[in-house]
């Protein structure tokens, strides 16, 4: 699964990005991450893809996802330890092991 927070941004006229739809899409996003690891016991990792916009994140987990379908590829900049830290909280409720990748 790719859970990705442009996903939540992305409207029919392009990208709209507001404080409030930004706070948002983030919550939708970590809401996203403990549906999928309480419905779906069999998931292995959780991937975290962390770098600037334009770093190749989404190719990556494009490229990748086949590959990793026991897994879950959270992709957004997630360089403040505070955007990651729910992720690791959930992992760690759930007993997942996460994977950092730098771009």
């Amino acid at each position: 699964m790719h859970i990705h927070l442009d996903h939540y941004l992305e409207t029919a006229s392009g990208r709209i990005w507001t404080v409030e739809a930004n706070n948002k899409a983030w919550e939708m996003c970590y809401s996203d991450l403990q549906n999928v690891l309480s419905s779906y016991p069999d998931i292995k990792r959780i991937y975290i893809l962390i770098g600037c916009q334009g770093s190749g994140k989404t190719t990556w987990a494009e490229s990748n996802k086949d590959n990793l379908k026991q897994d879950i590829i959270f992709d957004a900049i997630l360089v403040k330890k505070s955007e990651r830290l729910p992720i690791l909280n959930l992992a760690k409720k759930f007993g997942k092991t996460c994977i950092a990748v730098w771009f």
